[in-house]
């Protein structure tokens, strides 16, 4: 693969993230129940490091939405991180689907937790800790609904994405 991204590489990488982000305000109306997770570790495992850019873009795609509010600094960190910690465990991922549900559900679970990081450095360590207890029915929800979400799904759409990518990306224009 070339260093440098070539246009039909930036069109596909820039049509997942409009996907990413479509899937996100598609469910936004269930609490804590996203596919964004579920998609970008299963590009990751694809793609590779390049689905960082899918994570910027989606991320500037949700400021574009909703405007700046503090999830921004969660957003800007913790999408990224999911995809460099999915590279790093890629031959474990693409190797089994348990494994990517298991990875899925503790990220959907420390992701809710990093949150009460911020709001601790925002207004205080116990505002911090009741933000995250508040939450912990949330936080569950969204650990179980993205190991499930893995689970019931990973195998066939990893399968699916990965004879789309291929298609796409080795065929001539």
């Amino acid at each position: 693969m070339s260093k440098k991204l070539t246009v039909k590489e930036m069109l596909i990488l820039t049509m997942c993230a409009v996907i990413v982000f479509t899937c996100k305000i598609a469910l936004a109306s269930l609490p804590n129940i996203e596919l964004v997770t579920f998609m970008l570790i299963l590009l990751t495992c694809i793609i590779g490091i390049r689905t960082i850019y899918i994570a910027f873009i989606y991320v500037m795609l949700e400021i574009l939405f909703y405007g700046i509010g503090f999830w921004v600094c969660g957003y800007i960190f913790m999408w990224p991180l999911l995809v460099c910690l999915t590279v790093l465990f890629k031959k474990k991922m693409n190797e089994s689907n348990l494994f990517r549900a298991v990875f899925s559900a503790l990220f959907g679970f420390c992701f809710d937790l990093f949150y009460s990081i911020i709001i601790c450095m925002i207004s205080g360590f116990w505002t911090g800790i009741m933000y995250f207890l508040a939450g912990i029915l949330f936080s569950t929800v969204h650990m179980i609904s993205n190991y499930f979400i893995m689970l019931l799904l990973g195998e066939k759409l990893h399968i699916f994405l990965g004879k789309l990518y291929i298609s796409y990306m080795y065929t001539e224009p």
